[in-house]
């Protein structure tokens, strides 16, 4: 289990010790958006043992979250039928939500959001993801850009390198290790080069993406855990958001949002930007065209008055796309 920023990534989808973490995690809003399984019930479905891990949610019998949430012993006022069958019904629902909010709720490091939803875009699929060589998964949007140029470059200058598979060059396979004593032998081609492992572990850096994607698809425990809830229906494919007809006044226009919208959730008004042709940034910059700002926005608002972005509100982004 990996921790980054606020958000929890873990590379074995069994760690017991971690599972309250992450039901929570991929329950979340931006990833299933499971409402009705909050902290308390996950702790009690847990507890009880009729949860032990992520697929395990979609085996949750109404008998037992019905047993998991009654209230034995205690004089509080509760409805633990209505709650199971909320339960149950809004665990069903997500099973729907679609390959990019899947993969942002396995909780794979580097694997958020934004990243998860162009890995969807760009494979189409759960299954061409999991078939997908290396090298096709460092070519995809977001997994380092220019690193099989950068690999090829780096194994022309080093003969020691050049023998490497791709998967050993990136570290998601073994190297022998007497080869791996001659590579941390070798000096620097140059005076103002990086000796062949240093260079090596740069490179890895720069895709660590693609390289903890590449390692969880197929380790024991992320194998089993997407063979099951393939097996338990869950949606794993992705449909892109469809154009709207006629303009797209969006088109090559950058929008970052921030703050709470009347209209949408963070989800559904990306949707909506890609709808009209847009691209839904994550952070202000330069580039950023606009910045739609709702209710308490944050400090995305301050850095685009620094940058001089043009700031808008709800109202004007429903004009601007004639809704």
């Amino acid at each position: 289990m990996e921790h980054d920023g606020g958000f929890v990534r873990c590379t074995n989808p069994a760690c017991p010790a971690q599972l309250a973490e992450r039901l929570r995690f991929f329950a979340g809003r931006n990833q299933m958006d499971i409402s009705e399984l909050g902290e308390k019930v996950i702790e009690k479905v847990v507890a009880k043992g009729s949860v032990g891990s992520i697929p395990d949610l979609y085996r949750l019998t109404y008998e037992q979250a019905f047993e998991a949430l009654k209230q034995e012993g205690t004089k509080k006022a509760s409805n633990p039928a209505k709650s199971s069958r909320a339960l149950i019904e809004a665990i069903a629902a997500s099973k729907s939500r679609g390959l990019a909010r899947l993969l942002a709720g396995l909780g794979i490091l580097n694997i958020g959001v934004s990243t998860a939803r162009a890995l969807a875009t760009h494979f189409g699929s759960l299954e061409a993801l999991r078939k997908a060589p290396l090298r096709d998964m460092l070519a995809a949007p977001e997994m380092g850009g220019g690193v099989i140029a950068d690999a090829e470059k780096l194994q022309g200058r080093y003969e020691v390198l050049g023998k490497l598979s791709l998967e050993q060059l990136f570290g998601v396979a073994d190297i022998a290790p007497d080869t791996q004593q001659r590579i941390e032998a070798t000096p620097p081609a140059g005076a103002n080069q990086k000796s062949p492992w240093d260079a090596m572990q740069a490179l890895r850096k720069k895709a660590v993406a693609a390289r903890t994607l590449y390692a969880f698809l197929h380790s024991a425990g992320g194998k089993r855990t997407l063979d099951d809830l393939e097996a338990l229906g869950l949606q794993t494919t992705t449909d892109a958001p469809v154009a709207a007809k006629g303009p797209q006044p969006l088109a090559g226009k950058t929008v970052v949002v921030t703050g709470m919208l009347e209209n949408y959730t963070r989800s559904s008004i990306k949707e909506e930007i890609e709808r009209y042709g847009g691209k839904a940034g994550e952070s202000v910059s330069k580039a950023t065209s606009f910045v739609l700002a709702g209710a308490e926005p944050g400090s995305k608002l301050e850095k685009a008055r620094l940058l001089g972005v043009e700031v808008i509100d709800e109202a004007e982004f429903r004009r601007r796309i004639g809704a």
